[in-house]
């Protein structure tokens, strides 16, 4: 058995380029105080402390609600741009704990919806098993396209795909 290389081989070479973790790179998503998300759109049962957080949104005059909604509007906007579409699903989530004929201002049900939204750092914790594929859109240039897909490992370990896209020249 022969260990030399094949004619096919070809030399891999250290470029020097590190993939790091970016922190900065967030999703919001739903999200229950005391709840296990583990699993189900639901808003929990048993130690969900969703009620209490429904009737404190609930207790708040509207100028209160207003200045809320424009503070978290001012942290979250300029990096989610989904954010305010994000707040209507998660209040839509949650309008099964109000009572019947309760009919919310859209501020206030906006309000409702970002008090169950969490901001998630997708790769919070590492940035790991890069692929990397010729991507099927080349330049006419002589450089190569490429498509490279990373697992990120976010807040609680949990495990995400994410993707670029890249040139490389000479």
């Amino acid at each position: 058995m022969s260990l030399s290389p094949s004619p096919d081989a070809f030399a891999v070479v250290d470029t020097g380029v590190d993939l790091h973790p970016d922190p900065g790179r967030t999703i919001v998503r739903f999200f229950v105080a005391g709840r296990d998300d583990t699993g189900g759109d639901d808003t929990g049962g048993g130690d969900s402390r969703a009620g209490a957080v429904v009737e404190r949104v609930l207790a708040l005059g509207d100028v209160d609600i207003d200045a809320a909604l424009e503070r978290v509007l001012a942290r979250l906007g300029s990096r989610h741009l989904g954010a305010v579409d994000a707040f209507e699903r998660h209040a839509a989530l949650v309008a099964t704990r109000l009572d019947d004929g309760v009919e919310l201002s859209t501020a206030r049900r906006r309000l409702l919806g970002a008090a169950f939204t969490h901001e998630y750092a997708i790769e919070a914790a590492a940035l790991c098993n890069p692929s990397i594929v010729r991507h099927p859109n080349q330049p006419s240039d002589g450089s190569t396209a490429f498509v490279l897909s990373v697992r990120g490992i976010g807040e609680g370990h949990r495990s995400s795909i994410g993707f670029r896209a890249g040139v490389v020249a000479a």
